[in-house]
């Protein structure tokens, strides 16, 4: 059966009616498509997409046209024509569409220098899918590109120049339309931006129909004539329909300028000019007998001149095509440009008057190396706050004295850590075990000597004055105000707070429950018991013991244990650490010198 999309109506409106009647019957007798008819299924490699009545498929990605060709990239879905020359339409059935396209994602088409569709025997470019149950399946069309494409169909009386079943935008192209049915019939919607577009239908058809949508004309130039019908038709399967000029000049030129059978069908302007220049009425009511045709005019509407039979109606914006622009002044940065933005209400804008950025203005701040830390140089622009560093010094390091053993820094005053006071007690042989332990307790405060001369090395150090030395080497830390349990020891006494943070801190619990025995000689076992609790009782790091007269059960057996292992003590010989003999006071500040200082 041969194709037709509607049968012959009186006025460009009923085509709507008669093309959903008729257009079931005809798509489903010739489809080329899988889903539908009994027109040929595509083998695999090849793409539902067809060009001058050549498919193409993997191994034919491009078609000859004239002098031409249309190259399609499946990848991409892109169609490219360049200075293509199509003058054969999709013969089965005979559709006779110069581009028939049933791909299921939106094809774009990009037209390059001078193309032409030409008597095809049907459409320019089109898509007619149906599914099983004759529901017409959308498909979408993007034209783009800087050439221009001219589609002539005089022949038959069905020819359209595009017949889109989906959504059809044109952008930023030059396309001139001849055709006997509609110059564009876009089923979804139409978007034409940025273009030039002429069309002219020589039937009852619309130049524009768009059956199930709207329309949006921005920034184009746009002609429309069709000889017996409407300059554009409304469609008829929604609500509501609106046809919205925003920028551009449209002109529509037909029996009727814009025809609708919607109520809610709305016309609006919002920035360019919309010229009707109907035959018998911009709009009509009862159009069809059946349909009341009521166009509103949108927001911001006016009629700038009559309305009477015959005569042109012009419909554009309310606000002034003369510009009235705000000036914004952007002042130049240290890194950007300056410049002068004018906005004008409409939201038209442009950008002059630019002034060269600043550049930056650097102050310079030296910072002077020190002993510990290096100089260097910052730079910080005075205008912005950018800043960067440079000129590195490396630190000065401390100054010890010519000899490195000054007890502070000649320069920053710190510490030196190697610093070893000099020893004045004249008990204290240069050279001996524990000359080094004397110096670093004088120095750390820990004691003074028995006087100013007299260290006393020998002789046996007090309970009072065991638990005081390592109480100094800790800081000094104030108790915590638990009740103090020993009679014999006295608030003001030297040993006082020592021995109370010695009893909080599990040291010692004294020589009974009342009694510290401040004055009494410790022994070296008592000695190294102390310095071990003082740490927190840790695990020797060898559990081999080297002496006999230590024995597993023994109060101080574990502290030797842990003593002998940090390299406090090694005894008095290889095999005795004679724990019960009076330890001295040179051996308690060994002690406490090797545990706490190295």
């Amino acid at each position: 059966m041969k194709f037709r999309k509607f049968l012959s109506v009186a006025l460009a409106l009923a085509m709507i009616f008669a093309l959903s009647a008729t257009v079931g019957t005809a798509f489903a007798d010739g489809v080329p498509s899988e889903s539908g008819g009994d027109g040929p299924v595509t083998e695999t490699g090849a793409y539902r997409l067809w060009v001058n009545n050549e498919q193409f498929t993997d191994d034919h990605l491009t078609v000859q046209c004239g002098e031409g060709t249309a190259t399609f990239d499946p990848a991409a879905n892109v169609l490219t024509l360049d200075n293509a020359q199509i003058t054969r339409g999709y013969e089965e059935d005979q559709l006779g569409t110069g581009i028939l396209s049933f791909l299921d994602e939106e094809l774009t088409i990009i037209v390059k220098g001078d193309c032409t569709i030409t008597e095809t025997g049907g459409d320019g470019i089109g898509s007619y899918d149906m599914d099983d149950e004759y529901q017409m399946v959308p498909h979408d069309f993007t034209v783009k590109g800087d050439g221009k494409l001219t589609i002539t169909e005089s022949e038959p009386w069905y020819g359209y120049g595009f017949y889109c079943t989906g959504s059809l935008t044109l952008d930023g192209v030059d396309i001139e339309i001849v055709s006997v049915a509609s110059g564009v019939w876009a089923n979804r919607s139409l978007t034409v931006q940025n273009s030039k577009l002429n069309v002219k239908c020589s039937t009852q058809f619309s130049g524009f129909v768009v059956n199930n949508g709207s329309a949006e004309f921005k920034n184009s130039e746009v002609y429309a004539e069709s000889a017996n019908g409407a300059g554009f038709l409304l469609g008829n399967d929604q609500d509501s329909s609106y046809l919205l000029v925003s920028s551009g000049d449209v002109t529509l030129k037909g029996k009727i300028g814009v025809a609708s059978d919607t109520d809610n069908s709305t016309v609006s302007v919002t920035g360019g000019k919309l010229a009707i220049e109907g035959q018998d009425a911009a709009f009509s009511e009862n159009f069809l007998t059946d349909v009341d045709q009521h166009i509103p005019l949108g927001d911001g509407v006016e009629v700038t001149s009559g309305s009477v039979d015959g005569a042109a109606v012009t419909f554009a914006s309310s606000w002034s095509h003369v510009h009235s622009y705000d000036e914004a002044v952007t002042d130049p940065t240290c890194t950007e440009q300056g410049f002068i933005t004018h906005t004008c209400s409409c939201g038209d804008s442009y950008v002059d008057t630019y002034v060269d950025a600043l550049g930056h203005d650097y102050e310079d701040a030296v910072t002077a190396p020190t002993c510990t830390e290096c100089g260097y140089t910052t730079h910080t622009c005075s205008r912005c706050g950018d800043s960067y560093v440079d000129n590195y010094v490396d630190a000065s390091g401390h100054t010890f004295g010519s000899d490195g053993k000054a007890e502070k820094c000649t320069v920053c005053g710190e510490k030196n850590p190697d610093y070893k006071p000099p020893v004045n007690f004249k008990d204290v042989v240069p050279g001996a075990y524990y000359a080094d332990a004397v110096a670093w307790a004088v120095a750390n405060g820990i004691t003074t000597g028995t006087s100013a001369t007299k260290f006393s090395p020998d002789e046996g150090c007090t309970r009072g004055q065991v638990v005081t030395f390592p109480w100094r080497a800790a800081g000094s830390p104030e108790p915590t105000g638990a009740k103090n349990p020993f009679r014999d020891v006295k608030s003001g006494e030297y040993y006082y707070k020592a021995v109370l943070w010695a009893v909080e801190k599990g040291i010692t619990t004294g020589t009974s429950a009342t009694k510290f025995s401040p004055n009494d000689t410790c022994t070296r076992g008592q000695i190294v018991t102390f310095l071990w609790r003082a740490e927190g009782e840790p695990n020797p790091a060898k559990n081999t013991n080297p002496f006999k007269d230590v024995k597993s059960g023994d109060y101080f057996y574990t502290a030797v244990l842990w003593a002998v292992g940090k390299g406090v003590t090694t005894g008095t010989d290889a095999k005795h650490f004679s724990p019960s003999d009076t330890c001295t006071r040179a051996q308690v500040v060994t002690f406490l010198y090797r545990d706490m200082a190295q």
